[in-house]
C-alpha cells in the first residue's frame, strides 16, 4: 500500500487582479470554461471564476504530470467536478474548487474525497434564518453565545465546514444537515462529531486574515496522524493567521 498523499491547499486574494490579468488567466481555461466564464455580466464574478478555475489547474499542474492547460474534467449529477479516468492516475489525483468575491482556493491530493469552501464573513447575510436551517441545535446554541463582534466568523467557519463536507461527499447540503456538528473552542480546537460515528474524517479550518476563512474536508483510510496539509498562497494577500485540526 502506497503511503498517504499530503493534501495541496492553494489559494490566492483576486481583487487587485487587473482586467489585463484575467485575461492572460483565461488562457489557461478550456474552451467550456471560457464560454461559461464570458457569460457572466458581473466583472467580479468573471473574474473570480476565471481565477479559481485556472488556480486548480495550476495546482493540479504542480502536483500532476501535465501542464495546466491540458487537464480535462467531468462532474456527477450534483456538479462535482473530477479529473477524467485517463487523466486521474493512481491512487486518482482528486480536486475541489472554491470561490467568493475577492478570495479562490482550491485543494488537491490522491487518493482521497476532498472537499473545500471559502467565506468572507463581511458578506454573510441572513446568518439566523440560514443557521436555523442548516446548523444543528448545539452549533446554534453555540452560536447565541457568541459576543455580537464574533458573531458572523463564527457563524462563517461553520458554514465553510459544513460547505468542505458536502463537498467532499458530491451531494446537497440539506442531504446531511443533522449528520455531522462542529464544535469550535478555543484558538485552535476543532471538534467533529458524526452522527454515525465515521472516522475516516478529517478537517481543517484556516484564518486567512482580513475577513477570510477556509475550511477543507478529508476523508479515506488517514495515516496515523492524520494527513499532512500544505498551504501555498498565489500572489499578493495575507497568509494563514491561524489553523485548527481535528482529530
Amino acid at each position: 500500500m502506497r503511503p498517504a498523499q499530503a493534501i495541496e491547499v492553494f489559494y490566492q486574494w483576486t481583487r487587485e487582479l487587473t482586467t489585463e490579468a484575467v485575461a492572460d488567466v483565461c488562457r489557461h481555461l478550456d474552451d467550456r470554461e471560457r464560454a461559461r466564464c464570458s457569460r457572466f455580466v458581473d466583472r467580479d464574478a468573471r473574474r473570480d471564476y476565471a481565477a479559481a478555475h485556472a488556480l486548480v489547474r495550476h495546482a493540479l499542474a504542480a502536483t500532476g504530470d501535465r501542464a495546466a492547460g491540458e487537464w480535462r474534467f467531468v462532474t456527477n449529477e450534483h456538479g462535482k467536478p473530477s479529473v477524467v479516468a485517463g487523466q486521474a492516475g493512481s491512487p486518482p489525483l482528486t480536486f475541489n474548487l472554491s470561490h467568493t468575491d475577492g478570495l479562490v482556493a482550491c485543494a488537491v491530493s490522491r487518493g482521497v474525497a476532498l472537499g473545500v469552501d471559502v467565506e468572507r464573513h463581511s458578506r454573510i447575510e441572513h446568518v439566523p434564518v440560514i443557521a436555523e436551517h442548516y446548523f444543528t441545535d448545539p452549533e446554534i446554541a453555540a452560536l447565541r453565545e457568541c459576543p455580537a463582534g464574533q458573531y458572523a466568523a463564527r457563524f462563517t467557519e461553520l458554514w465553510t465546514l459544513k460547505e468542505a463536507y458536502v463537498k467532499a461527499l458530491g451531494v446537497g447540503l440539506s442531504r446531511v444537515v443533522d449528520a455531522a456538528a462542529f464544535e469550535l473552542t478555543g484558538d485552535t480546537a476543532l471538534v467533529w462529531r458524526h452522527a454515525d460515528g465515521a472516522t475516516t474524517w478529517q478537517f481543517w479550518l484556516a484564518d486567512l486574515g482580513r475577513d477570510g476563512r477556509l475550511a477543507v474536508a478529508a476523508s479515506g483510510q488517514p495515516p496515523a496522524g492524520g494527513w499532512p496539509l500544505r498551504f501555498h498562497m498565489v500572489g499578493d494577500g495575507p497568509g494563514v493567521q491561524r489553523t485548527r485540526t481535528s482529530r
